[in-house]
């Protein structure tokens, strides 16, 4: 298919629009003449009215020209809009061309990722049997986005891959040794990072002894009331003096 040539293309013929004002010095001349009548006046009441009205006829005649003005531009510019809706509709016709290729592009790109995905898969599959997690770690944990990309092989994945397995295979073996290991593997699975997991549950230790600390310095004492209207009394007293109690009973 031939490519549009845009060198090549001179063919367009311009003819330069000419346009004739024969009563411009005249017009000119009486636009003058009526600045500098306006400009030598002395204001007074009288000539401010008289100035007026005269500005408002010349306003008038200004009007009449500035139409005619915008009808000239308006006749002088109508071959070019035509030629610019032409040109527009080449361009468009190119660009959706442009944006057709680019679709057909970005589809085929999809197909290929969603290829190569399913080859990650079965090599993940395949490889993840011979360790003793495979119950616990899905294909999701291990892919990246950057995986399926074209600059990325197949050969450098499944060799992260082996990397990837061996690092979880290590760390686990190393949670099996260390002290709240129950609870490190639990935060491992979800974040995959041992030194991570176990700063989690060794923060989470750590919170919980100082809850226990406060929850032990909380001390409630136990008083016995039996006539109702001594109860009254030491409630109002309690209430008074901002003394923190609990009814519990009636």
């Amino acid at each position: 298919m031939n490519e549009i040539k845009i060198n090549e293309i001179n063919q367009i013929i311009v003819t330069k629009g000419n346009i004739k004002f024969p009563q411009y010095d005249e017009l000119k001349e009486d636009a003058q003449k009526v600045y500098d009548y306006l400009s030598t006046v002395e204001a007074t009441d009288d000539t401010v009215k008289a100035n007026k009205k005269l500005v408002a006829a010349v306003n008038k005649s200004i009007k009449t020209l500035e139409d005619e003005r915008i009808r000239v531009k308006k006749e002088l510019l109508e071959p070019y809009t035509g030629f610019e809706s032409q040109i527009k509709e080449i361009v468009g016709i190119v660009k959706e061309a442009d944006t057709l290729v680019r679709d057909q592009i970005k589809d085929l790109e999809e197909i290929e990722r969603d290829h190569k995905r399913e080859d990650i898969e079965h090599l993940f599959n395949r490889r993840i049997k011979q360790y003793t997690f495979s119950e616990i770690f899905i294909f999701e944990d291990f892919l990246e986005n950057r995986h399926l990309n074209k600059t990325v092989s197949i050969e450098t994945v499944e060799k992260e891959l082996v990397e990837w397995l061996e690092k979880i295979q290590g760390d686990m073996t190393t949670i099996q040794i260390i002290p709240d290991s129950k609870e490190v593997m639990t935060e491992y699975v979800t974040c995959k990072d041992l030194n991570q997991a176990i700063k989690t549950v060794s923060d989470r230790k750590a919170l919980n002894s100082k809850v226990g600390e406060v929850v032990a310095d909380v001390k409630v004492f136990i008083y016995k009331i039996f006539d109702k209207k001594d109860s009254m009394i030491i409630e109002a007293f309690m209430n008074d003096t901002k003394i923190k109690f609990e009814r519990v009973g009636k």
